[in-house]
């Protein structure tokens, strides 16, 4: 993961409308019903829960959890019901099968292997059997802009050890590996390029 996300948080949002088309497909995938309980993985300073709060009918119980307290706390006014948690997402503070709906955006793809495996397990562990899981990842885009930006995401990444998260992984793969089915996946062409994975806990 990115060595420091408390120094980016202040100027972090600056980047948040390329994430938000990714957002509202990845909210409209695991279309998260008013009687359920939500998990927001990776909140950071809260791009999927800003967009879930102005959804019709949102869920009443959300939890948003990330490691870093400075993100957190540029998490703007929340409705009645939500809260935000400073949590490792390898170790969340949750009893199994107890979330009916999890996101994670922009998240998987900051972490290393070792560490993305258990926080996969981790989303699958604290799931209902039947709970879905949406996930939006970093994608090449297809056609003529793949080899552009196949390219200058090369040379981004050749900057830092971390690749600035700009790393590109097989979401579908990780999550099947940890026992879900993938139900649907969503590529996004506006903002960042990028994979939205629609994936359900067997039950």
């Amino acid at each position: 993961m990115t060595s420091d996300w408390g120094a980016i948080a202040p100027s972090y949002d600056l980047q948040l409308p390329l994430e938000r088309v990714g957002v509202r497909k990845l909210l409209s995938a695991l279309s998260p019903e008013s009687g359920e309980r939500m998990l927001d993985l990776g909140t950071g300073t809260g791009a999927v829960l800003r967009e879930l709060a102005s959804r019709p009918h949102p869920p009443r119980d959300v939890l948003g959890v990330d490691s870093s307290a400075a993100m957190l706390q540029r998490v703007p006014p929340l409705p009645d019901g939500w809260r935000v948690n400073e949590a490792d997402v390898t170790d969340l503070p949750l009893a199994n099968g107890s979330v009916d709906a999890l996101s994670a955006s922009y998240l998987l793809h900051v972490l290393a292997a070792p560490t993305r495996r258990l926080a996969v397990g981790e989303m699958f562990r604290v799931l209902r059997p039947g709970g879905r899981a949406g996930v939006l990842v970093p994608a090449l885009p297809r056609g003529a802009l793949r080899r552009p930006y196949a390219s200058g995401l090369e040379w981004l990444m050749r900057l830092s050890e971390t690749g600035f998260g700009l790393s590109v992984i097989d979401a579908a793969g990780e999550l099947e590996r940890a026992g879900f089915h993938v139900r649907r996946r969503t590529f996004v062409r506006t903002g960042y390029p990028s994979i939205v994975t629609l994936a359900e806990r067997p039950g």
